[in-house]
């Protein structure tokens, strides 16, 4: 297969730097589409290794501070679970007031979104409208139907 020919304009190092640069730059996006879909594939087996490391680097310093004051290691370990757990439990207990009431208020928040959303309904209409007669006189130009057009 014959190599491209540089344009008229270009001397022939200009040209292959050119090229070389494209090459890199189409494998570059390459390797971040597969990366992409390796990440997706991954995500099931990822997600949980990437939580552990992230909860293992918060606590490690909890637990080592624990084991030089002298606790075992084992008991170390239990505490910091503990703890986490602790959290847990906490953060779940802060939301869960503020969360029932808004699940409390859902209908009234419903009927609000419904009363503005109406409200948007006509100055979207109007909106809409100028790109509805424009397609509409097109298809008459066209020498259509305007039952050809529908509108959005």
């Amino acid at each position: 297969m014959k190599a491209p020919s540089p344009p008229e304009d270009m001397n022939e190092s200009q040209f292959e730097r050119v090229l070389d640069n494209a090459a890199r730059l189409s494998m570059v996006a390459i390797g971040i589409v597969v990366l992409l879909f390796v990440l997706q594939a991954g995500q099931v087996f990822l997600a949980p290794v990437t939580l552990a490391i992230v909860v293992g680097l918060m606590f490690g310093p909890v637990a080592d501070r624990l084991e030089s004051v002298g606790v075992p290691p084992a008991l170390s370990a239990a505490v910091v679970v503990l703890l986490l757990l602790g959290i847990i439990a906490v953060g779940i207990v802060a939301f869960a007031l503020p969360l029932s009431e808004w699940v409390a208020r859902a209908p009234l928040i419903w009927e609000k979104l419904q009363g503005q959303l109406a409200n948007l309904k006509e100055p979207l209409e109007d909106l809409f409208a100028v790109p509805i007669a424009a397609q509409r006189g097109f298809w008459r130009w066209l020498g259509g139907h305007e039952r050809q057009c529908r509108g959005w």
